[in-house]
């Protein structure tokens, strides 16, 4: 591990060849313990720690139609560091610099460390590498971050590719009161540094000229990136102190492609009891509603809210009005106003509140006194319809926990605003209509919306009693 920081500046160098090799240059570690190296340090009196974990997604079978799968998929040695978030290491829109462009080509990190080490005292708080992994590894260790230098960015090549790499900039690990995220797991994207041209996974590409402007290989038209859109791997950034010692915030913002995990304190004094795993499914295509208003150029879902509560509260309810907060999200797709709602109850009946993109997968944990689900999206772009389910109740009558369910998702409109088209610009309603589901509405605008636009899966992970489990291993559907 090579580690930097502003209260002394050393190089811890491994013994292991291979591990010296792979802070050099694009080397991987030949043993699955060395694949994920646990690297442990002590923070100053006041720093906080997270463990950091990234993982591969990368096979063959996750992008099989894109160019050739190379015969050695790795990543190089990922270069993180903790700063105040006032400059950006690297930035999508951005050019690279020659230390990213030096990681991205080759995997090499001397270049990058010589940028972060010369911002030392002037809004670094840290920087660290650990060793490179093969694409069916991952890499693990432990950042230190206080308040004043909370953001976190990290880089690592995809390789071999021509300057290809993962990678997260600016995330901060606090929330707006300036809390520390509890968990955060990302799924990572390919990026394309800008600096080199080749259309296959292999290194010495042509230069680029002149240089473009790092951006997601997804955004390129080029025919090497048409069928990179899969993620590549994963990132899960943990909070590795005693919790209680610590503030840690109770918010849960919307971040693409990540998901926040923050729990909410419950007036209970007993264990949670069950954790599911739920997955989200995008089943709206211009071939599943045909028939309807013309489809968008540009459709997607906004941010998820979920919830876990008791049953004394209905976040939204058909045939009630939409709050404010579900009414901001069903049409401009903001999360923040229908958390807030959710978590103004979280001493009288929440237990745990988060966003996370959608489609995506998260966990959420439930209790026996909060066996309650609830969750909405927008559906984008539209006037005021969404996606969603409101207080669904994750055990049977006999107080046993579902193994699996599974939700195909109508669409909602909110009742706040009217138009026959997706899109974003309706007439207010005037009064406000009930929220109804869109097969309900007599206007020529949901004729043709009958068909699910998504599906949640919702399958139990574990619980601390098997006896509270039905043994029923049917999949259960949701009522419409």
């Amino acid at each position: 591990m090579i580690y930097f920081s502003q209260r002394k500046l050393f190089m811890l160098w491994a013994v292991s060849l291979p591990i010296l090799l792979s802070l050099l240059g694009c080397g991987t570690s030949s043993s699955s313990d060395e694949n994920l190296n646990s690297n442990r340090f002590i923070g100053e009196e006041g720093e906080v720690r997270y463990r950091v974990k990234i993982e591969s997604l990368w096979t063959s079978s996750s992008h099989p139609t894109g160019p050739s799968f190379p015969s050695n998929p790795h990543f190089s040695p990922p270069v993180s560091v903790i700063h105040d978030g006032t400059k950006f290491f690297w930035k999508r829109g951005e050019n690279a610099t020659k230390g990213v462009e030096s990681l991205a080509e080759t995997g090499a990190v001397g270049t990058i460390f010589s940028e972060i080490s010369s911002n030392l005292g002037k809004g670094v708080l840290n920087a660290e590498s650990a060793g490179g992994f093969n694409a069916s590894g991952g890499a693990s260790f432990e950042i230190s971050a206080k308040n004043g230098f909370s953001h976190y960015s990290f880089a690592s090549m995809i390789a071999p590719s021509p300057d290809w790499f993962i990678g997260i900039s600016n995330l901060n690990l606090q929330d707006d009161q300036g809390k520390w995220h509890s968990k955060i797991v990302c799924s990572l994207i390919g990026y394309d540094a800008g600096t080199e041209t080749a259309d296959a996974f292999t290194t010495g590409g042509s230069p680029t000229s002149p240089i473009e402007t790092i951006h997601r290989l997804t955004d390129d038209s080029a025919t090497k990136t048409q069928e990179l859109s899969q993620f590549f791997g994963k990132i899960t950034i943990e909070l590795a102190n005693d919790s209680d010692a610590i503030e840690t915030s109770t918010a849960s913002p919307s971040i693409t492609n990540c998901v926040i995990t923050n729990k909410v304190a419950a007036n209970t004094n007993t264990k949670v009891v069950a954790k599911y795993s739920i997955t989200f499914t995008n089943l709206w295509t211009s071939t599943s509603h045909p028939d309807g208003p013309a489809f968008p150029s540009d459709d997607h879902f906004s941010g998820a809210v979920s919830a876990t509560h008791n049953g004394k509260h209905d976040f939204w309810k058909r045939g009630q009005e939409a709050t404010s907060g579900l009414e901001s999200l069903a049409e401009v797709g903001a999360t923040s106003g229908f958390l807030n709602e959710i978590n103004a109850k979280k001493n009288d009946g929440v237990f745990e509140s988060k966003t996370s993109g959608f489609p995506a997968s998260l966990s959420i944990d439930a209790h026996s006194d909060h066996t309650y689900y609830t969750f909405a999206s927008m559906i984008a772009p539209s006037p005021d319809w969404f996606v969603g389910f409101s207080k669904f109740n994750l055990q049977n009558p006999q107080g046993k926990w579902y193994k699996k369910i599974e939700c195909n998702l109508i669409g909602y409109d909110a009742g706040t605003e009217s138009a026959d088209t997706f899109t974003f610009s309706g007439t207010a309603t005037n009064p406000k209509e009930m929220i109804h589901r869109l097969v309900d509405d007599d206007g020529a605008k949901t004729k043709k919306l009958s068909q699910p636009f998504a599906k949640v899966t919702i399958t139990l992970d574990s619980t601390l009693d098997d006896s509270l489990v039905t043994t029923d291993t049917s999949t259960i559907n949701c009522p419409s």
